[in-house]
Formats: structure tokens, sequence, C-alpha cells
């Protein structure tokens, strides 16, 4: 008999939890709910196509590095072919030493997740005194393919303090002489020239 009642107590005991399992935990709240750290041994044969991670409430979650980044010694690092990806875009330049005021280029938006922006339709100089939506770390190259001089002017007024670009160069202005790179990150505050290729 008191195997019985001892029976019956476990399997009521049991049953608000049946099907989760608590390691360290009284109260599980998923099918396998650990308090504390987790180690996996024996993953050898397997490549590194997903990563895990923790979402707010502290449940396990998959997530896939596509086909760019690749898991090496615990890091996640970009590889092959894809370190920057190039997109074009049209400006406009009816006159020489055009000005381009808050441009939009789409670094919140369509190209987000473009590096390089590479201008097409250029027929004059132009100088760009801002651009849109910065984002504090964001990266981007401005590309000039054609043989016209493309400038950056240093915290001109005729863009939005949020959009300027600090050139750290000599005068005024930073340009390519023609074909020519110039790459900037956002701090934050501004665009911040850190590289000018001629």
């Amino acid at each position: 008999m008191s195997k019985i009642i001892l029976f019956v107590v476990l399997l009521l005991v049991s049953l608000p939890t049946l099907g989760q399992v608590g390691i360290n935990t009284t109260n599980p709240q998923e099918a396998l709910h650990v308090n504390g750290k987790i180690r996996v041994d024996d993953a050898s044969g397997r490549s590194a196509t997903s990563v895990l991670g923790v979402d707010a409430t502290g449940t396990l979650n998959t997530m896939d590095v596509g086909g760019a980044l690749e898991i090496h010694n615990n890091t996640i690092i970009a590889s092959g072919t894809g370190y920057y990806s190039v997109v074009n875009v049209s400006v406009t330049t009816p006159t020489p030493n055009t000005r381009i005021d808050n441009i939009d280029l789409g670094v919140v938006g369509a190209n987000a997740y473009k590096t390089v922006i590479r201008f097409t339709g250029q027929t004059q100089s132009f100088d760009i005194t801002g651009i849109k939506d910065g984002i504090e770390g964001r990266h981007i190259i401005l590309l000039n393919p054609m043989n016209v001089n493309m400038g950056v002017i240093n915290e001109s007024n005729q863009s939005l303090a949020v959009n300027r670009i600090i050139t750290y160069g000599s005068g005024p202005s930073e340009s390519t002489s023609g074909e020519g790179a110039i790459e900037l990150v956002y701090d934050g505050t501004r665009w911040v020239v850190i590289n000018f290729r001629n």
C-alpha cells in the first residue's frame, strides 16, 4: 500500500512538468531548461553553417550565418569574395562643380548592406556636402569611375549638421583627380574621411 501511495505522489508531483526536463532548476519552462553553462563535446565532422544565440527571454535559437560568413576558432569571420558589395547610384551633374547637399544614398534603406557606392551618370565634376542617414560605425566607399573630379566638402553648412563630412585634410575639401574613391565612416555625429584614393 505504501508503494502505491508513493507512486501516486510521484505521479502528481511530475504532472505539471510532464515532458519538460530541468537541469539546475525545479521549474523548467521549455522541453530542456538549463540554468547554467552548456557544453557540447565531439562536434567533429560538422560544418559551421549556423550559430546559437539567446533571445531576450533566455531561449536558445539557431541562426544561419550565410554563405559569406564562417565560424573559425569560435569567431565569425567574413570569407570568400563577398567582403564588399557594390551598388550603382546615379547622380546628375549638369554644371561643373555641382554641389550635392544631403545626398540620399539609401545607406539605411535599399543599400543598407552595400559598402561600395559606385556613382554613374556624372558628366561634370561634383562635390558632396553631406550624406543622409548616417548610423554610428557605418562604413562606405564612394567610387567615382568617371574621368571627372569627385569631392567632399569639410563641414559644409549647406547640409544638415548630422549629414556633414569631416575631411581632416589641409583645405576646405578633398577631391579626386578624375577617377578615385573616398572611404568614410560615420562616428555618430558626422561622416569622417578615413581614406582617399586617386
